[in-house]
């Protein structure tokens, strides 16, 4: 999403992004990563339930997690460390301004992302 973030605000997206971490975790990784949109932490958890996400230890270590470690080490990716609920899994929640839910997705393992693609088309209403 960060190669996107651009793009999707330039399309009238006012990007959240929500981590079970403390605060000063969130504001690292907001620095590390460059990131501009807003984000948040919830350690309860809270807004995670709330939108349906899953959370569990074969949600973390499955065969789905470790290709998708596999595939985002090879891109150059790398993890600095855990800060926050390592079984909890994350997803996507696109809302359209007072209406209704343009997108909802579960990660079903780590590394389970929509395509930035995808999330463009939607948030442009294709």
């Amino acid at each position: 999403m960060r190669e996107v973030e651009g793009e999707l605000q330039a399309a009238g997206a006012d990007l959240t992004l929500i981590g079970s971490g403390k605060v000063r975790y969130a504001r690292a990784f907001q620095e590390e990563l460059g990131f501009r949109a807003r984000l948040l932490s919830d350690p309860a958890r809270v807004t995670f339930a709330a939108a349906g996400l899953e959370r569990g230890i074969g949600k973390t270590f499955s065969l789905g997690s470790l290709l998708g470690g596999m595939r985002a080490y090879r891109s150059g990716h790398r993890q600095s460390g855990v800060h926050g609920d390592l079984w909890q899994q994350g997803g996507v929640v696109v809302v359209a301004p007072g209406g209704p839910v343009l997108l909802h997705h579960v990660s079903q393992f780590v590394g389970d992302h929509v395509a930035n693609r995808i999330l463009l088309q939607v948030v442009r209403g294709g």
